[in-house]
């Protein structure tokens, strides 16, 4: 039998072949790594875009209503309690709590109100203590060194402890029109 001999042309043709078929997979496999990049490029940016669209339609729906919203943060403004005065206020009743041993269980300002030539902090304070203490505290507060004046008190026994009362009092604080 003979054997098939592969003359040196062929062998020279079937080198080029194979060097060329491989070039061509990594060509391929190249432009398949490109284009897939590519395409997870796109796709990230048409979600971008779409962030995008949405914020803009915010801001649109937002600068439609400008004017109520500076309504609002005007109406915030004036409603804050000023700068430091209510701070000073809140902190002297706060004092007065820890120096009372009472318990706080809300001490806030409500909404400032204007009057002539000076503001009223109405603020609400809520604790729980002793009597005979509570009885000390409102002396305090009518007495003390900052003007409080006392518009409402309420009082309620606490059942588990017969010593103890909760309080709830709505007080007003006075600060002129320059510290506010």
């Amino acid at each position: 039998m003979k054997k098939a001999q592969i003359s040196p042309r062929d062998l020279v043709m079937l080198c080029v072949f194979a060097v060329g078929l491989i070039v061509f997979i990594f060509l391929a496999i190249n432009q398949w790594t490109q284009f897939s990049k590519a395409a997870g490029d796109l796709k990230l940016e048409e979600e971008r875009s779409q962030i995008l669209d949405q914020d803009k339609e915010y801001l649109q729906k937002l600068m439609e209503k400008e004017d109520v919203l500076l309504e609002r943060v005007a109406y915030l403004e004036k409603i804050m309690p000023r700068e430091n005065a209510a701070v000073k206020l809140i902190d002297y009743l706060n004092e007065l709590l820890v120096k009372g041993n009472f318990h706080a269980l809300q001490l806030d300002t409500l909404e400032l109100v204007e009057q002539e030539g000076y503001y009223t902090v109405p603020i609400k304070i809520v604790f729980e203590g002793e009597y005979e203490r509570i009885v000390l505290f409102l002396k305090e507060l009518r007495y003390g060194s900052r003007p409080v004046k006392i518009v409402e008190f309420g009082m309620n026994r606490n059942d588990s402890q017969p010593s103890r009362v909760q309080c709830e009092v709505l007080a007003h604080g006075f600060m002129d029109g320059i510290e506010k």
